[in-house]
Parts: C-alpha cells; structure tokens; sequence
C-alpha cells in the first residue's frame, strides 16, 4: 500500500449554501454524507508488465435526509461512483469507471493510446423528478431518454474525442426563450 485517503463530506454544511445551490426554502437538511475512499498500491514488476501503481477510488452518497415542511424527505436511492486506474511510467489505463444514480449510468475503460471509451444512459424526467424535491426549478419540465458514447484517445501526440448520442422522446417546457421545445428524437455527433 502506497497511499490511502478516507474523506467524508458532511451535506448538512448544504444548509448554509442554499442560496447557491437553489434549495427550497422548506428544505433543511438534516443529515447525510459524500463518502470518499481513495487507495494507491504499487504493483511490482513481471514478465512483460512493468511496475507501477493501481489506484482505485470509490465515491458512495449515504443516508440524505432532510425536513420539508412537515414531512421528511429522503435520498434512498444507490448513488455511487467507482475509479479504477492502472498506472506506470509510460501510461496510465482507465481499468473501470461505474457511474450509478437513480437516473444516470456511466461505464467505461480504456487507455489513452487504445482509446477511452465511456456509455451513459440517462433519463430526464426521473432526473427532474429526483431533483425537484430538493432544489427549485422553476418552472422547468423535462422528458426524454438518452445515451452517449464517448471515446477520447491520443494519436500521434494529438488528443481527440468522439461522441455521438441521443434523446429520444425529448420534452423541455419553461425554458427562458423557448417556452416548449419537442422532439421525437435528437441526435449529434
């Protein structure tokens, strides 16, 4: 073991933040917290493979709790984010990334000269749905189920990223300029 870091971030500091983070007023949060483990252990050297380190860190939100009003609201859902690097002196691989939330997932691995690839799937409403408890969108309403595909690499000394995604099903209402914007379907590259 080369390293290990443990943090915790308490979310009721939130409480004193709620103008920037647009909490409702009725909102107070009463507990919960960000947990964060962080590890480097050296990996010696073998046939073909030479030393170097893997670091992995994971990311979990643990019982979020708040008061609004009279009823007490909760963030039960599994919130969590795992990092797996492999390191050495020429290159460093993405072994592992797991994004997972109520309404976003992310996977990916790689490394920078095979290319970083990372897949997400996401859902606006129940992104909305989630957040709408806790912080003030205004007016907005959003639908839609969406992917992305990502892949960045480095060819010939030059860094590059290539995307492509979509939302199928796309509903946006009260917005600033656009008051309602619908789509069946919305691609990019």
């Amino acid at each position: 073991l080369v390293g290990e870091l443990e943090g915790r971030i308490d979310l009721t500091v939130a409480n004193q933040l709620r103008r920037t983070l647009r909490l409702l007023d009725d909102v107070t949060i009463e507990k919960g917290a960000v947990a964060l483990n962080a590890e480097i252990v050296a990996r010696p050297a073998a046939p073909g493979v030479e030393a170097g380190q893997r670091i992995e860190i994971t990311t979990d939100l643990n019982d979020l709790a708040a008061r609004k009003g009279d009823k007490t609201i909760a963030w039960n859902d599994p919130t969590t984010l795992v990092v797996k690097l492999d390191r050495n002196a020429q290159a460093i691989a993405l072994e592992q990334l797991d994004l997972r939330t109520p309404f976003l997932t992310a996977t990916g691995k790689g490394d920078l000269d095979a290319g970083i690839v990372v897949d997400a799937a996401f859902d606006l409403a129940a992104a909305r749905a989630k957040a709408r408890e806790w912080v003030d969108l205004g007016a907005l309403e959003a639908a839609g189920d969406g992917t992305l595909h990502a892949r960045y690499s480095r060819k010939e000394g030059q860094y590059q990223l290539a995307a492509d995604g979509g939302i199928k099903g796309l509903s946006l209402a009260g917005l600033p300029v656009v008051e309602t914007l619908k789509r069946e379907e919305v691609k990019a590259e």
